[in-house]
């Protein structure tokens, strides 16, 4: 009988908030017979089924992975699927045949998650690969022996994920089903791999969505204009200026920084190359992060979040560009709505629920309407209501004939890849590589500043070289390229502001 075993779990909440009772506790799971959850002295969650060998008739246990990799409920039915093989007369230690798929992808979730803990560095992809297989793969085939499940099977899963629309996402869920089977083969979990001849859904493109000397100069002024907050202005001109990613940029601590010697060094452990990165400082950016280090405080944090311990998280910064974008995309919504109403004889403003129902009809079925999504027919109804109401006109958003027309759009643009029309965060770091290059800069300056892993065993094992003059001098021209842009001039070299005038 587990220690503490009076104490039993049933929902969730109770599994987080498991506490060990001195140097662990194991906990009964209600309505999961045998299922047994670990709790460490470091608060390392662990399922455990215990049960009777109908072979060796001893007691024994069975680790089933660690939460929340295996969620409770993907535990819950491990148990039972295993305390029916021990009913059935197998041992699930020495029965490898039992494992079911959900069991082999909780081993193989595991030993990443203790790779992660060894290395001492958070995995945005263990979290991204976890919930695909909560959402997408374990309730199709999770309760399916892994050695029998077949290449048909597996198809249907990623077909069922691309009728949604999300191409992309269905890639994603035949790559992790197909990286599980390799591991368990290359282990020796396994002697069949069912993916082998499984082609991607949809071949996705690369992007190549760079900003426009326009665009930049809208996006440098309206980062205040649009109501963001200065850290998240910050983090995201410093991402333009200095080519970094978002998350690099807004995990910063302050004893990376070197004002005086005009240095950042981010250390290894922060990079996705896991090199270090020695950045040189030209004067915009180091006078932006004075101002950031100073606005800080105590903090050790370049940019401490307001609502933990921390740093911001670059979630923040992605979500604060995707609202700058709107913003900046509604005097352009209302120009065209405006354009419309006058081709078609129709009166702008005030206007009828029936007319901005011909107009959204018009951007679902017309020449472009292959481009415009539901989810942006959502946004242009919301910009032209905005307007209508501050001219004193209010139409209600329900309104039948509206309602049908948001309807009628598609969920989505089947044109969403390369050249879609909006920017994110990593755009400002693909602008910033091909503006060095317009400028003649070299591709291996390039490729020191963008940090990239070396791909040629000269680079690896030879090569190591810092460029430091050459980046500075790319990082200087850059800089001066993109104020002169923003000021609309060449400005000079000590007259530089950080922020766009009225800022």
């Amino acid at each position: 009988m587990p220690k503490n075993s009076d104490h039993m779990l049933a929902t969730d909440r109770e599994v987080k908030y498991a506490k060990p009772r001195g140097n662990r506790a194991e906990y009964r799971i209600k309505g999961a017979l045998g299922l047994v959850l670990r709790v460490s002295a470091a608060d390392t969650k662990t399922w455990t089924f215990l049960y009777k060998s109908p072979i060796s008739h001893k007691h024994r246990k069975l680790a089933l992975g660690l939460y929340p990799t295996l969620s409770l409920y993907a535990a819950k039915d491990l148990a039972q699927r295993h305390a029916i093989s021990v009913h059935d007369g197998h041992d699930p230690r020495t029965d490898q045949s039992v494992d079911t798929f959900a069991a082999l992808a909780a081993r193989y979730m595991a030993e990443h998650l203790l790779k992660n803990a060894r290395s001492g560095k958070p995995s945005g992809w263990t979290a991204e690969t976890q919930r695909l297989l909560d959402r997408d793969i374990l309730p199709a085939i999770g309760q399916h022996k892994a050695e029998a499940i077949t290449r048909q099977q597996i198809a249907n899963v990623v077909e069922a994920v691309a009728e949604r629309g999300s191409y992309a996402i269905a890639n994603k869920v035949l790559g992790v089903v197909r990286a599980i089977y390799r591991w368990a083969t290359a282990t020796g979990r396994l002697e069949v791999e069912p993916t082998r001849t499984l082609q991607k859904r949809n071949v996705g493109r690369p992007r190549n969505r760079i900003l426009s000397d326009l665009e930049l100069r809208s996006f440098w002024r309206d980062l205040t204009a649009s109501g963001i907050s200065q850290e998240i202005g910050d983090i995201l001109r410093l991402q333009l200026l200095l080519g970094l990613r978002v998350g690099e940029v807004a995990g910063a601590a302050k004893s990376e920084i070197d004002l005086v010697e005009g240095l950042w060094v981010i250390p290894a452990s922060r990079t996705k190359s896991q090199r270090e990165h020695c950045l040189p400082l030209p004067s915009v950016a180091a006078s932006i992060l004075k101002s950031a280090m100073e606005r800080a405080g105590e903090s050790p944090w370049l940019f401490p979040s307001d609502k933990n311990d921390g740093p911001i998280k670059p979630k923040s910064a992605m979500r604060a560009t995707l609202r700058l974008q709107k913003v900046q995309a509604r005097p352009r919504i209302c120009a065209a709505f405006e354009s419309w109403c006058r081709q078609h004889s129709r009166p702008a403003n005030p206007t009828t629920p029936e007319v901005i129902s011909g107009w959204l009809k018009s951007l679902s079925t017309g020449n472009d309407g292959a481009r415009v999504s539901r989810a942006e027919v959502k946004e242009h109804v919301a910009v032209v209501l905005a307007d209508q109401r501050a001219a004193g006109n209010r139409i209600n958003p329900r309104h039948p004939a509206i309602a049908a027309a948001v309807a009628a759009a598609p969920e989505r643009r089947p044109d969403m890849g390369a050249d879609r029309p909006g920017y994110s965060t990593h755009d400002l770091r693909r602008t910033f590589a091909t503006g060095l290059g317009n400028l003649g800069i070299s591709d291996e300056v390039i490729e020191r500043l963008l940090n990239h892993a070396p791909r040629t065993v000269t680079g690896r094992h030879y090569n190591h070289a810092k460029y430091f003059e050459p980046m500075r001098e790319a990082l200087e021209a850059w800089e001066r390229h993109v104020l002169s842009i923003v000021e609309g001039s060449q400005p000079s070299s000590n007259q530089i502001p950080i922020h766009p005038e009225g800022e």
